[in-house]
């Protein structure tokens, strides 16, 4: 993965903590793409609630009852796993792949659902690549999520190592994302965050709704009195995943060839 960092002023210095937190947030915003979506997909067929109830199951118990394609579902509850939601075993005597749930596990899945806006947003996030705009649907949607984020989502998050606090986290890598690399793509931060300000009027044709997206990034703190620090995940990395995370449900619960098909028609 390739990152940039953009400074207004470049007499402005990170001390050591603060590059510290800024790569935490950085890498919890790409655990988000790929947890958030995941974790939804694997919630509205019911994995998560089964292995709540069952405690310890194995991965054939799983693909058996749900119908699921065995690879995928072991990476997807595999990235649980990486969150410290949930933990695997590994049975090389009878060669049984097993999930059990641990303490994170009935927390962490209970705000799953939290999840479901952002992950229907990529459905636009994937047009901005093509279009190299923003629609008015999509100000539409990212308006309702952004009402939800003046509140945290009802998240408490006073501690950084909570599992609110990692899901939230999770939440604006998704958000933001798509929405800094259509930026990067477009030369936003080429052409105006070098200069000293701008307008919402300068760089989009509709001003209220995009100064709302500013309002956005400054609630993140990435702007603060002209002055922006800014993560950026460049679209070469970003762009060609959005395809894959919006079939995810497809790959994991429907045969292979015809997910195949969907991810060739979004494409």
């Amino acid at each position: 993965m390739v990152f940039l960092y953009l400074y207004l002023n470049q007499h402005i210095m990170l001390t050591k903590n603060e590059k510290s937190e800024l790569r935490s947030t950085i890498f919890r915003h790409l655990d988000g793409i790929a947890t958030a979506t995941t974790a939804y997909a694997l919630h509205k067929k019911g994995v998560l609630e089964y292995i709540l109830a069952q405690k310890k199951v194995t991965l054939d118990e799983l693909v058996e009852k749900f119908n699921a394609n065995d690879g995928y579902l072991n990476v997807a509850l595999r990235v649980l796993c990486s969150q410290g939601w949930l933990e695997q075993i590994l049975d090389n005597e009878t060669d049984h792949i097993f999930y059990e749930t641990n303490s994170k596990s009935n927390d962490a899945f209970k705000l799953v659902s939290i999840y479901e806006d952002a992950v229907k947003l990529l459905k636009y996030s994937d047009r901005f690549a093509e279009e190299k705009m923003i629609s008015t649907d999509a100000f539409i949607a990212l308006e309702r999520v952004f009402k939800m984020f003046e509140t945290n989502y009802g998240l408490d998050i006073s501690d950084s190592s909570s599992i609110e606090f990692q899901v939230l986290k999770h939440l604006e890598g998704v958000i933001a994302g798509p929405i800094i690399v259509l930026l990067g793509v477009n030369g936003l931060f080429h052409k105006y965050f070098m200069e000293a300000s701008f307008t919402a009027e300068e760089y989009h044709k509709n001003p209220e709704s995009f100064k709302k997206v500013l309002d956005f990034l400054a609630h993140l703190g990435w702007f603060k009195k002209r002055k922006i620090l800014i993560s950026l995940l460049i679209k070469d990395c970003f762009l060609p995943s959005a395809p894959v995370l919006m079939v995810l449900p497809y790959l994991i619960f429907q045969h292979f060839y015809n997910s195949m098909n969907l991810f060739l028609e979004i494409l």
